[in-house]
């Protein structure tokens, strides 16, 4: 199969014909590039986030959750309680309620955007 006038398409099975285009005038595609840092150590992928220690703190957090029975009877629910924290990195936080000093529940995970600490 050919392509011509410029259109998008792949030669072979994983070039694709502006990527052809670009090594053949002596540019670096984005995969050629990433191979390149990863060899000069200056670029690690994912293994850089793996590095993240979690942190943990204890604070009084407020949350809403939709409740109820069926989608036409769905109403917010506030929730406030004091929690045990586990932040890894991203958007995503784990909660575990403490009452009375002691953790009470399972953990559960809710977008950091999403809570309110107080």
């Amino acid at each position: 199969m050919s392509v011509t006038y410029g259109q998008s398409g792949y030669v072979g099975q994983s070039r694709s014909v502006r990527s052809r285009h670009a090594l053949r005038d002596g540019k670096l595609v984005p995969t050629e590039m990433a191979k390149h840092l990863r060899k000069k150590k200056l670029f690690k992928g994912i293994k850089a986030r793996q590095a993240i220690k979690p942190t943990e703190f204890v604070k009084d957090v407020e949350w809403t959750e939709w409740e109820g029975r069926s989608r036409n009877y769905m109403r917010p629910v506030k929730y406030q309680a004091k929690c045990r924290i586990t932040r890894k990195g991203g958007t995503m936080v784990t909660l575990q309620v403490i009452e009375k000093g002691k953790p009470s529940g399972k953990p559960f995970r809710k977008k950091e955007s999403n809570l309110r600490y107080l």
